[in-house]
């Protein structure tokens, strides 16, 4: 859409499309991504990552917190993430959920191997945690709503990462820790 402007003494918020940043080259020192990269359509994943490097300044930073180089046929928690949080009302969970599969994975892929733009600086797994707290306010938010049959499944998905988690993660201090799961990615301009 188009972008927004909203002016203070010392914050100024754009909002624009990551393929196309209405920011002059070399312009700023850091980009970070939250959760929210896989959320660009995967056709315009690589655009969105040379315009990131665009308007970052030599040895500026880019810094991405997402799911790591999934491999889409591979079961992991990530998965049962992705099915819990992700597929809106009224959509087809299989399609919904293979979609997301997808995009995560090409997201972590591509942040795996940015290219010689940037250099990697970290690419660090990062632990679950609050994991089961989110679960259970959406469990409880779609109860509320007299959404059963989606709290139901979504109850089931929770067991079914729990189970996983059990299994194969290591638990300290009551936060497991996967080595496949959502990483830290900063990369740095070149």
């Amino acid at each position: 859409g188009e972008a927004k402007h909203i002016e203070s003494d010392i914050i100024h918020i754009q909002q624009a499309p990551a393929q196309q940043l209405p920011l002059d080259n070399a312009s700023i020192d850091t980009i970070l991504f939250v959760r929210s990269f896989h959320h660009i359509p995967s056709d315009l994943m690589e655009q969105s990552l040379r315009e990131a490097h665009r308007v970052l300044v030599p040895g500026g930073f880019a810094i991405f917190y997402e799911v790591g180089a999934l491999n889409e046929e591979t079961i992991d928690p990530t998965r049962s993430l992705i099915r819990l949080f992700h597929t809106p009302h009224g959509h087809n969970e299989n399609e919904h959920h293979h979609m997301h599969v997808v995009d995560h994975a090409k997201a972590g892929r591509l942040l795996s191997h940015p290219g010689d733009q940037f250099e990697i600086i970290r690419n660090d797994p990062l632990p679950i945690a609050n994991v089961f707290e989110s679960a259970d306010a959406c469990i409880a938010e779609s109860r509320s709503m007299g959404s059963h049959a989606k709290a139901d499944r979504m109850e089931r998905e929770k067991d079914r990462l729990v189970a996983f988690l059990e299994e194969h993660a290591s638990k300290v201090d009551g936060v497991y820790h996967l080595r496949s799961d959502m990483r830290l990615f900063i990369l740095r301009a070149v």
